[in-house]
């Protein structure tokens, strides 16, 4: 396997960077697949109890449409930049090594410790699914066809464990 002819302080930031970027995917997934339409126009409208509140469902609002889009774009960015870190992390090390590695700075920095801090943040990052959407629009055709919605009944149907005795 070839190595990649990057210095060694360059591919420790790009790492850096890439785990953040990972975190921020985890946490918008959580964040924003997890507020439904209906709650975000309630707050959007309550401008005079909590203006800073009602501001960011005005943010979210437009993002939150498209659910597929959304989901589709988030997960593709993830999947992205994880597996770019896998590479770097195996050229650095021995590939099993490297793969246990990025697997643990994954779990641990991307996906339980960060993740919680963008899903605080999803109005500041609402650039970030405009960005990566024009990928994974082909993916969204497919998830149209297969859900013809987006309503949560329908991801909680699919994403949920059957039940005993159904």
């Amino acid at each position: 396997m070839a190595s990649l002819d990057i210095p060694f302080a360059a591919q420790i930031i790009i790492i850096a960077v890439l785990v953040l970027l990972s975190a921020l995917f985890s946490g918008l997934t959580l964040g924003l697949m997890g507020l439904d339409k209906t709650g975000l126009e309630i707050v959007s409208s309550s401008k005079q109890e909590n203006p800073v509140a009602a501001r960011n469902a005005e943010i979210i609002i437009p993002i939150r449409e498209d659910g597929n889009l959304l989901l589709c774009t988030l997960l593709l960015g993830n999947v992205a930049v994880n597996a770019l870190l896998s590479i770097l992390m195996a050229d650095l090390t021995d590939g099993t090594l490297g793969f246990l590695t990025s697997t643990a700075v994954i779990v641990i920095f991307g996906e339980i410790t960060r993740s919680r801090h963008w899903m605080d943040r999803a109005p500041a990052a609402w650039w970030l699914p405009a960005t990566v959407a024009g990928v994974s629009r082909r993916g969204i055709r497919m998830l149209d066809y297969l859900t013809h919605t987006t309503s949560r009944l329908v991801w909680a149907t699919i994403l949920a464990p059957p039940i005993c005795g159904s």
